[in-house]
């Protein structure tokens, strides 16, 4: 009986031991440490964009176009919300409103003005318009202040976000921008001025084409490349009323280039959403000095929830999963592989699971590659392919098997639809009740 309780004894104080350690580790953060693949993974996640520069961002006028301010001005008050921003101590659920408002004369889109313009669902725009073209007419004037300021991105070639990072950051707001550029295009087009109308509608596919595939925020990416889709339907649609061998503005030739698997990653996209999330998971690590008025049992609960989580490695465990957007490298891509299929938090493996439970499972559940932005990009890329193969062919008797192959080495996917004297192109990605299916008429088939 004695030699059972020395055994349970010493069992105890070993016990007793490991738990001493356990939470001498766990409250130093020593462990767990970043392998070298999570070395690499920074490293890659830390270069500056790629893809998200040029000459001039178009953060300022996205962030501020609601607002009548003279164009010498937009860069002093973005710089002035900029800092208010980073010195606000405001909760993140209040929403942060501009310096601009009460000081400058703000327009607001008109309650469903969406009935007017054109969106992603009608297939026709051209048709739209002309059926509602003194609906349409009324918008763009009543919204001239907008659509102006939304012509005026066409001087923009990347979109930067210029706000710290942080994942409670505002969203830039574009809604309403594209559909205003490609209304004022097609109402152009539908009133009989078809060559003015065929060059804003290829300007606004340049623009957004330019946003989207030079942007570093996810938002802006997404919503640029449906402009740039919508108003490609456009200017096919223009080209269908045109002869086949009308010459085409140079903004044409430019909006649809070809664009390549390498321009379309999503890495500048990806390096912004790791920078923000690793703020957010630093602030779950970081100590809270708990008020006067919290109870001891919250107190404790605090304790123990910063023991169980550690911030910096929990931010190496992301660290693959991100980058796997911006490489190629065999151990990110395994690496990002595991994380993948893991249950939390088996993941970040057996140091994860001891010392950061709460991280670790974190990053499991918040897994990037389980919602990426590459299957709307490709979408994009998409509608890029089947315009150029529909810009290649003559007139609609031309509809049929050599349709398929005259644009060699762009047409793969697309197909000749000879009863609708148009192209397919099967979508990356389509929602439930969306076509699954991209369709452009061909140049010349609507002539009667």
């Amino acid at each position: 009986m004695e030699r059972t309780l020395d055994v349970i004894k010493w069992g105890l104080i070993g016990l007793l031991l490991l738990v001493l350690a356990w939470a001498a580790l766990a409250a130093t953060k020593w462990l767990p440490r970043p392998t070298d693949v999570q070395r690499k993974a920074l490293l890659i996640l830390d270069q500056p964009p790629t893809t998200a520069t040029g000459r001039h961002n178009a953060f300022d006028a996205i962030w501020l176009w609601q607002y009548d301010i003279p164009a010498a001005d937009l860069e002093t008050v973005a710089n002035a919300d900029l800092l208010r921003y980073r010195e606000s101590r405001e909760s993140p659920f209040v929403p942060f409103v501009s310096k601009a408002e009460g000081r400058y004369r703000k327009q607001e889109l008109p309650a469903g003005f969406a009935k007017a313009l054109c969106s992603a669902n009608d297939e026709d725009c051209l048709a739209k318009i002309r059926a509602h073209a003194d609906a349409t007419r009324n918008v763009l004037d009543a919204d001239a202040l907008l659509l102006a300021h939304a012509r005026a991105l066409s001087d923009s070639d990347f979109y930067h976000d210029r706000f710290p990072r942080n994942p409670n950051n505002p969203t830039p707001e574009l809604g309403g921008m594209g559909m205003l550029l490609i209304g004022d295009a097609a109402l152009r087009f539908a009133d009989g001025d078809q060559r003015e109308g065929l060059l804003r509608a290829c300007t606004a596919a340049l623009t957004w084409r330019r946003l989207a595939l030079h942007a570093d925020s996810r938002v802006v990416q997404a919503v640029a490349g449906r402009y740039y889709i919508d108003a490609s339907r456009l200017v096919a649609g223009m080209r269908a009323e045109l002869p086949a061998d009308t010459q085409l503005p140079a903004a044409c030739d430019a909006a649809f280039e070809p664009i390549a698997d390498a321009v379309v990653d999503v890495c500048d996209v990806m390096k912004v959403e790791f920078a923000n999330n690793a703020v957010a998971l630093r602030q779950l690590g970081d100590p809270v000095e708990s008020p006067a008025h919290v109870d001891k049992e919250s107190r404790w609960s605090q304790l123990l929830g910063r023991l169980l989580t550690n911030s910096d490695a929990a931010v190496a465990y992301s660290a693959p999963a991100y980058a796997s957007f911006c490489t190629r490298d065999a151990d990110i891509q395994r690496d990002a592989e595991r994380v993948d299929g893991a249950a939390p938090p088996t993941g970040c493996g057996v140091e994860g699971a001891l010392f950061d439970p709460i991280g670790c499972t974190l990053v499991v559940l918040g897994n990037p590659r389980r919602t990426p932005p590459t299957p709307r990009m490709k979408d994009m890329q998409r509608m890029n392919i089947l315009m150029r193969a529909a810009m290649a062919q003559g007139a609609a008797p031309a509809v049929g098997t050599a349709a398929q192959a005259s644009v060699s080495g762009s047409t793969e996917g697309v197909t000749a639809d000879a009863a609708k004297h148009a192209l397919r192109i099967q979508r990356a990605f389509s929602l439930s009740g969306e076509n699954p299916e991209f369709m452009v008429p061909l140049p010349a088939s609507r002539l009667h």
